[in-house]
């Protein structure tokens, strides 16, 4: 099933398409038996960590979502660099020193494993896979991310296998191909094909799923990769006829994908805030599947789940609104649940 906080549909032919706080996981019951297993041995990956979908869940978005996932999944998990550019997770760490505990809810699940860090490096530490991002290049680092790192490593220490994970430096290339796989085909996943509006949205960004997304995968450094900035920067040079981005307005956008919409014009920052969902939404549903774990699609609006349909496959369209789960719970503060007597 699928487990959602209230939310409400985006109109994607206007400025504002950010919904309000969602939680949408890929759960179990859309499996055979043996796949339930298998699911139910994997830890839940932590979407609400991607710096990119911030302005889609705002700040008590990420309370909400993150308490909703300590509540209902047996362990999290996400990608190192996830964790290091995380601005939701830097401003709750900065603001928990003023607390009893000097430690944020999120330093507590960690320090209690029940979240597992996934590294790109044979050091299972956090300054040590900084290190590995700032030697490879990556783009979009955050001035912080240093002073995070040390943080994090400092309530986080690894006693067995079971509290970390590595992973294959091959996201770029499983993203690569999973957008393929969802953006370049005529219509959008079955279960929204009796949608006028989610058929119109498809159609209308056909430019930026294939022209843009085949430019991006050709100016790759390396062959059969795939960037997210890159991707947006193509985006950007079709909708400005061809017109290369500074290398400022690059460096912008790689920083910070929804730099794209300040690029167009008013009437289609709607559109486009809508596929970055989108996008945001593959790159997530990739890094999962490269550290072997279940997706989870924090914000995401039934409507226009386009990414969760494609990845349920062409029967995800018999069930429909059905496996939508609204759930609302009365939780008490964070500064109450840090008390002493609650943990």
């Amino acid at each position: 099933m699928w487990l959602a906080t209230k939310s409400r549909d985006p109109q994607y032919d206007c400025n504002d398409v950010y919904s309000e706080p969602g939680y949408l996981h890929m759960a179990p019951s859309q499996h055979t038996n043996a796949q339930s297993a298998d699911v139910l041995n994997k830890p839940t990956f932590l979407g609400a960590l991607d710096r990119q979908m911030g302005a889609y869940i705002g700040r008590e978005g990420w309370d909400r979502f993150f308490t909703y996932a300590l509540l209902f999944e047996r362990r999290l998990s996400a990608t190192d660099v996830l964790f290091l550019n995380s601005a939701h997770l830097w401003d709750d760490l900065r603001e928990s020193e003023a607390g009893p505990l000097q430690l944020s809810l999120f330093e507590l699940a960690l320090k209690e494993k029940l979240i597992v860090p996934a590294f790109r490096t044979q050091e299972p530490s956090f300054r040590a896979a900084l290190q590995r991002a700032e030697t490879q290049g990556l783009l979009g680092m955050q001035p912080w991310a240093c002073e995070l790192a040390d943080r994090l490593d400092r309530v986080w220490q690894a006693k067995s296998d079971n509290d970390f994970t590595f992973f294959p430096e091959t996201g770029a290339q499983v993203f690569a191909g999973l957008s393929q796989a969802v953006f370049l085909t005529e219509l959008p996943p079955l279960a929204l094909q009796d949608d006028d509006t989610a058929i119109s949205a498809w159609k209308d960004t056909e430019a930026w799923r294939t022209s843009a997304l085949a430019k991006a995968l050709a100016s790759a450094r390396t062959p059969g990769e795939l960037r997210r900035g890159d991707w947006i920067e193509e985006i950007a040079s079709v909708e400005n006829g061809g017109t290369r981005l500074s290398p400022e307005e690059s460096a912008s956008i790689h920083n910070d994908n929804s730099r794209l919409l300040e690029m167009l014009p008013r009437d289609r920052r709607g559109l486009a805030g809508l596929f970055l969902r989108w996008l945001n939404e593959c790159y997530q549903a990739s890094s999962a599947r490269v550290i072997n774990a279940v997706p989870s699609f924090p914000g995401s609006v039934p409507k226009f789940a386009v990414i969760p349909y494609s990845l349920l496959g062409p029967n995800s369209a018999e069930d429909g609104e059905a496996e939508v789960i609204k759930v609302d719970l009365r939780l008490p503060a964070i500064h109450v649940r840090e008390r002493p007597e609650f943990r």
